[in-house]
């Protein structure tokens, strides 16, 4: 066995810095090998000997070289796996598109044999030069000119072809060029067998979206929409949390509504205003309503405007302004709103949401607002509808453009420069521009209102007025078509199927596996389809396969027989859940588990003082917080400080400070038991939600809730397991709701392990104990034995310290990335040196990207200067002068908080000079390295150079109380920070107390009984 010795780690994100010192602090020396030239006449090492010296290559040595064991590992930071999941979910849903388009060929491939034996070659040989092509046909579709021009003729687009299939119509074009359907006879009905191909290829690779369960053209689900709406904002504006009214609720009907809407002649700021004059309601809430409307007919809408006021104070809507102020017509617009979910809750986010399923159903009403009433082919009817339209316009647009602006004409639509004009809007590209610019609608739409400005004709009014109503030139292929429904493109495909076995009989007998090829949608909760025994091969894959169908491959007509959707559905589960902070071998709970919800209520409320009527302060007793519990935490889903004032009041207590909740009285509870609440009005019943012998039933329904998106596996889910204590009624209306987000602890932690004296579980303390001790606190306490009893579980695993371990403990990529980079240094310096080390030391940096956003530094001090009388007006005007996104630096940002004094003189700073000044440490770096602003000070050389080796002299700290005090109430001091400048002496408490947090024993490093990283990163920055 060797020499003790301690590893020194500083952990960043993209880095980590490490060091191996003895009992003595000195640099442990170590044995490197290392590859070197050696020239024997000189006797000298050469490691990098010039290439071009002429001489004789030496020959290459391996030698033994003593060095300083102290180094810095350097890898690029660990990034969150979205982008990863983003490209990995369109790369399967491309394949699937892929398999789906070749299964499709197969049905197709020996009927087509008899009719064009080269036809799916041509068609896979397409994209192919003239010259790479097996077959050398000019035409892809169709082996001769005139097939290929008589086709385009009769089908402009799909669509037409589409149509013509379903309707068993064809197009033909009057004297004056319009288009004319003239229905079929009975003998020209038949097809060719490769129009029908190319129509239902179509369709099977442009499905639709599966967001509906049941959807038909003649009873849509438009008002369950609207009615979604309608609660949700009634629930965020008017419902309070005691179920009493603001004002009166907002009520709509689909009629009132579709008939704003749908109208035509107005733009969508008037049927805005429409909207709003159909509700009646308090002005404040009907300005958000009006503003939130503004994005449903398709303008634009801003968050701040609309939730401002009724939103946490805590953010900040000029950090998130960019995110804020969008239009629901933008692509991808979901996960934007997804990503404000953690500023600004569920609650709003759903609201957003809610808001933008109600623009698709009316984006969707208005493109199945087709003209020709008789046609079943309700989507291409309006696609070919709108095709003739943009006909229509774009040569009303020439005709002005060419009148009004002829020097704009060859630019409008004929340059390929980079312009937002029609020639890229429609991508006219030819083999010569050499500049592809692809141009959105909406840049469009700018450029040409900008062309048109100067003009005052009723043509150009005409233009702007559709531009403005965002339906001027439309493509077929447009945003709005993703809220089309996957049942209106089925509709179509059946009977294309329908129409043409009268003709072709095979089509009767593949129809079967057609539609449920187009139907079939693989349930997110089964994930990756991969066999059993590959399954372990691939890090995101978790399907179950029914037993002796482990090699099967799926396909949708097997698909319910060979996958087990319930076991697959639990692997689910447990792949979506974290493991608990403390108790590392356990699952955590949902962030919406009562038990969860219980325990942050009470670990908060523990902690509350209130000063009573003699001036005293005061805990709630354990009845008290009870009471506080039952009257205002499962009524209100936000308990604020005025609850307490009142509660207190209502007990005879006149009480004007309240401490451990931010803002005193006028703050806010951050805990909230909100699901109680959101379960009781599902169920209208709190009895079987109080009921002790349901509370595994709720956690696990919660759970459920939270994983499972989809209404149908929800609702299975539920009645498999749950139907004898709830009603299917119940049950329908659980799985309506979901729940979003996990917590950090577990149900073991919380209610689980007990202490060994008193036989209390944690929650139970944070209820009864008469200490008030938090969570933190009873696990630290030494008087108890939780500590131990985590130790001992987490202890008790045999663990491989692999990096998919790794990946499973809580925190962020970047610091995961760093705790298994300083293990793999760890495991090195071990094998050198033959044995473990005694201590390992660790500093951890904090990662860059932080969860929560949080202001800018100078904002916040102009913030806190604002109000700070005693400010100096030059330190204010610099400050006024910095814009808000500058990134101050150390020296300016002390200069700042100090009012632009020394801290130990009192006397002013140069702000031209900072860089002449020291940054001192209060604490001495000789004890700790804490370079946070609360243990550093900007100061003169001069003062600083006359202070102790340890704390500030008495002299220095008598005189500068005036000082610290006004910084200190301005809140430009901590109270952590003043308890330093004001410590007499450090005792041998306060000095261990610093080794304590610094080093971690790691017995050994036993790498099967060890502590797991995320532990050792709690217990150092705890």
């Amino acid at each position: 066995m060797g020499k003790d010795y301690t590893i020194g780690l500083d952990i960043g994100t993209n880095s980590v810095g490490w060091a191996v010192i003895d009992d003595e602090f000195e640099l442990v020396k170590g044995k490197k090998i290392i590859k070197a030239n050696y020239n024997l006449n000189e006797h000298k090492v050469y490691t990098n000997k010039s290439k071009k010296s002429g001489q004789l290559k030496p020959e290459v040595y391996n030698l033994k070289q003593n060095t300083n064991m102290w180094g810095v590992r350097l890898f690029e930071e660990g990034q969150v796996a979205a982008d990863r999941r983003l490209k990995r979910t369109a790369r399967r849903r491309l394949a699937r598109r892929k398999w789906r388009l070749t299964q499709l060929q197969k049905m197709f491939y020996e009927p087509l044999q008899t009719v064009d034996i080269n036809f799916f070659r041509r068609l896979d040989e397409s994209f192919l030069q003239y010259e790479d092509k097996g077959i050398k046909d000019s035409y892809p579709l169709f082996r001769t000119e005139i097939e290929e021009k008589k086709y385009y003729q009769q089908f402009p687009t799909i669509s037409h072809l589409k149509k013509r299939l379903v309707d068993n119509v064809i197009c033909l074009r009057d004297d004056n060029g319009q288009t004319v359907w003239q229905k079929l006879k009975d003998d020209e009905k038949k097809a060719d067998l490769r129009e029908i191909y190319l129509a239902i290829h179509h369709i099977m690779k442009y499905r639709g979206h599966f967001l509906f369960e049941e959807f038909s053209l003649e009873s849509d689900n438009f008002e369950e929409v609207l009615n979604d709406f309608v609660d949700k904002f009634n629930q965020y504006f008017v419902v309070q949390s005691d179920n009493s009214l603001v004002g009166k609720p907002l009520n709509l009907t689909e009629g009132q509504v579709l008939e704003v809407v749908t109208d035509k002649s107005k733009s969508k700021s008037a049927q805005q205003y429409d909207l709003v004059d159909l509700a009646d309601m308090q002005s404040d809430i009907q300005k958000a309503y009006k503003n939130i409307l503004a994005g449903i007919v398709g303008n634009k809408l801003n968050l701040k405007t609309i939730f401002g006021k009724v939103v946490s104070e805590d953010v900040d809507w000029d950090e998130i302004k960019s995110e804020s102020s969008f239009q629901f017509s933008k692509e991808n617009i979901e996960e934007e709103i997804e990503n404000l979910r953690e500023e600004l809750g569920d609650d709003l986010i759903d609201l957003v949401l809610t808001a933008k399923s109600l623009y698709d159903a009316i984006s969707l009403k208005k493109i199945l607002d087709i003209n020709d009433k008789n046609s079943k082919a309700i989507f291409s009817t309006s696609m070919v509808e709108r095709y003739e339209k943009h006909k229509l316009e774009l040569k009303e647009l020439k005709h002005v453009i060419k009148r009004e602006f002829p020097n704009k004409f060859e630019e409008v639509f004929k340059s390929d420069s980079k312009i937002n004009n029609y020639k890229n809007y429609v991508k006219q590209w030819t083999k010569i521009d050499k500049r592809k610019t692809k141009v959105k609608e909406a840049d469009f739409y700018d450029y040409i209102k900008g062309i048109l400005k100067a003009s005052k004709t009723e043509a150009a009014e005409n233009i702007r007025f559709k531009i403005e109503q965002g339906d001027y030139l439309r493509k077929q292929r447009t945003f709005d078509n993703g809220s089309i429904p996957h049942q209106v493109h089925e509709q179509e495909l059946k009977l294309i199927l329908k129409n043409q076995a009268i003709f072709y009989p095979f089509l009767t007998d593949i129809s079967d596996n057609i539609l449920k090829m187009f139907n079939f949608r693989v349930p997110y909760y089964v994930g990756p389809l991969v066999n059993n025994k590959n399954k372990d091969n691939s890090v995101a894959a978790w399907l179950v396969k029914n037993e002796g169908e482990e090699a099967t491959s799926i396909t949708p007509w097997n698909f319910e027989a060979v996958v087990n959707s319930d076991d697959s559905a639990l692997a689910f589960i447990e792949r979506m859940t974290g493991n608990d902070t403390y108790l590392t071998n356990e699952k955590a709970l949902p962030k919406n588990s009562l038990l969860y919800q219980k325990f942050t209520v009470f670990n908060e409320l523990t902690k509350i003082r209130y000063r009573d009527n003699q001036g005293k302060l005061q805990y709630f007793t354990k009845d008290e917080k009870s009471e506080i519990f039952d009257k205002f935490f499962k009524v209100l889903t936000s308990v604020s400080g005025k609850n307490l004032q009142d509660y207190l009041a209502s007990k005879g207590i006149e009480s004007s400070y309240l401490k451990g909740l931010d803002k005193g009285f006028k703050g806010k509870f951050n805990a909230s038991f909100s699901s109680y609440i959101v379960l009781s009005k599902i169920l209208g019943d709190k009895a079987k939600l109080d009921d002790v012998m349901n509370q595994d039933m709720w956690e696990d329904i919660v759970k459920m809730m939270t994983v499972f998106e989809d209404k149908k596996i929800l609702k299975r889910q539920i009645e498999r397991k749950y139907t004898n204590i709830l009603s299917l009624s119940e049950i329908k209306k659980l799985s309506k709701k979901h729940f979003t987000g996990w917590g950090r602890l577990s149900y073991k932690l919380i209610d689980g392990i007990r202490d060994n004296e008193f036989n209390k579980t944690i929650l139970d303390f944070l209820m009864t104990d008469g200490s008030h001790r938090n969570l933190m606190q009873l696990i630290n306490d030494d008087a108890l034995t939780f500590k131990i009893q985590i130790e001992k579980d987490n202890s008790s695993q045999e663990i491989d310290l692999s990096y998919d371990f790794i990946a499973n403990i809580s925190g962020s990529p970047a610091i995961k990335k760093g705790i298994w980079q300083s293990l793999k240094i760890v495991k090195e310096i071990e094998d050198i040196m033959g044995d473990s080390p005694k201590n390992i030391v660790i500093e951890f940096a904090r990662e860059n990207e932080l969860s929560k956003r949080t202001k800018s530094a100078i904002k916040t001090l102009k913030d806190i200067f604002a109000n700070f009388n005693e400010k100096d007006k030059e330190v204010s005007q610099e400050l006024i002068k910095l814009d808000d996104k500058v990134k101050l630096s150390k020296r300016e940002r002390l200069y700042f908080m100090q009012n632009g004094k020394d801290m130990y003189t009192g006397l002013p700073l140069d702000f031209d000079k900072l860089s002449t000044y020291d940054i001192d440490h209060i604490y001495p770096q000789s004890l700790t390295k804490d370079d946070s602003y609360d243990n550093t000070v900007l100061v003169s050389s001069k003062a600083n150079r006359g202070k102790s080796s340890e704390v500030i002299s008495m002299e220095v700290q008598n005189a500068r109380q005036g000082l610290w005090g006004s910084l200190s109430k301005a809140g430009l001091v901590s109270p952590r920070k003043l308890l330093y400048l004001n410590t007499k002496t450090l005792t041998d408490d306060i000095k261990d107390g610093f080794i304590n947090r610094q080093l971690v024993e790691t017995h050994k490093f036993k790498y099967k009984t060890l502590e797991i990283p995320s532990n050792v990163y709690r217990i150092i920055t705890y």
